[in-house]
């Protein structure tokens, strides 16, 4: 039997926030969520630290923060922003405001064109808007990879 020439289930949704070098204006939709863990350069994945017993750490990595925050863009769609670590300041700045992240307008851009451009992001205002939790979402990234 041939393959078909697509895939009959449901087309994947994009769902990371995609900077570039003309700013774009977002809302943050939730609380700052984050974890612990270890970029893996190798698996190009972050995975989670387990602490005292992590294998990682003892090889002499050290843990750091990943942050995320949902956004709404102006086109009303929600996705994912994972604040930079150079960002941190941002992270705590939203986590610091009246509503703790939601409600906060963020202008985001790329310093320039490469990927590994540096992101600049700040607070530029704030609007009203219905909080969304990005806990259960956060929960799911980081895992250790499957065997």
């Amino acid at each position: 039997m041939a393959l078909p020439e697509r895939s009959v289930g449901k087309a994947r949704r994009r769902c990371w926030f995609s900077a570039s070098t003309v700013s774009k204006y977002v809302v943050v939709r939730s609380k700052v969520a984050w974890f612990g863990g270890h970029w893996i350069g190798s698996a190009r994945r972050s995975i989670r630290c387990s602490g005292k017993e992590c294998t990682i750490c003892k090889s002499g990595a050290v843990a750091r923060v990943f942050t995320y925050v949902f956004v709404e863009q102006e086109d009303n769609e929600i996705l994912v922003f994972e604040i930079p670590e150079r960002l941190f300041g941002l992270a705590q700045e939203l986590e610091a405001s009246a509503t703790g992240g939601p409600g906060c307008r963020l202008s985001i851009s790329r310093e320039g064109s490469a990927k590994n451009s540096a992101i600049v992001a700040m607070i530029v205002g704030f609007e009203e808007c219905e909080e969304l939790d990005s806990e259960a979402f956060v929960r799911t990234l980081g895992l250790p990879a499957r065997s």
